[in-house]
């Protein structure tokens, strides 16, 4: 972001300050008693793909859909894909790609889900996918990791520094390699591991107090 506002906007560097993401403690690999009861109200199915956003054309979701429907035939497992998250602007793409038969009962738009209930989704989930085009940080792939849910994000915009070594990073504009992603990490116990680990120790690097506490510096150095 901090590069973007350089390049298009000629905002001189100095005048930039970057204040990092935290997350809420609710988002943790600890399982809840409630989680059990999220799982059977949001009819979640057995073993999942989760991406959770706002559906829009940034998000790159028909890759996704593309990518978990090669995945399904190739390993003949029913790795079924959830969307949580409302509908955003110019979806009408995604709506007339899951008209088609060849999604119906894989695929699960679940729409918004109130934030006391993300971590059990989270936890739920065998692989949160973050396939976004563009994102300003990437909110999911640190509360993912911080729920012990690995993640395979793309390479471009903040999400490879976000993540940091602890996720896949994949081409977004290559749904195969998506595909690749999901065959690599659901087939090999030994990575998803060692990605789970990784996300976790990555993710104590964050949190709400430093995030306010390096808003309150810069406050404090301008003033």
């Amino acid at each position: 972001t901090s590069e973007d506002l350089q390049a298009h906007m000629g905002v001189d560097s100095k005048r930039i300050h970057t204040v990092q993401h935290g997350f809420d403690k609710q988002f943790s690999q600890t399982m809840r008693a409630q989680d059990h009861g999220v799982r059977g109200r949001l009819k979640l199915p057995k073993q999942f793909a989760l991406h959770v956003g706002t559906i829009e054309p940034r998000k790159n979701l028909i890759s996704l859909v593309e990518a978990v429907k090669a995945y399904r035939e190739r390993t003949h497992e029913d790795l079924h894909l959830v969307l949580a998250g409302s509908w955003g602007w110019r979806s009408h793409s995604l709506r007339r790609r899951l008209w088609k038969n060849d999604t119906s009962g894989w695929v699960h738009v679940i729409d918004y889900v109130p934030r006391q209930d993300l971590p059990a989704l989270y936890r739920s989930a065998a692989v949160t996918v973050c396939p976004s085009i563009y994102e300003g940080f990437g909110l999911p792939a640190l509360e993912s990791m911080a729920c012990g849910t690995p993640v395979i994000a793309t390479h471009t915009s903040s999400l490879p520094e976000v993540t940091n070594g602890a996720a896949i990073l994949i081409d977004p504009y290559n749904s195969a390699d998506i595909t690749n992603a999901l065959e690599h990490l659901l087939g090999s116990n030994m990575l998803r591991t060692r990605l789970i680990e990784k996300g976790l120790m990555r993710a104590k690097q964050f949190s709400w107090d430093q995030s306010a506490q390096q808003t309150l510096n810069i406050f404090e150095k301008l003033a």
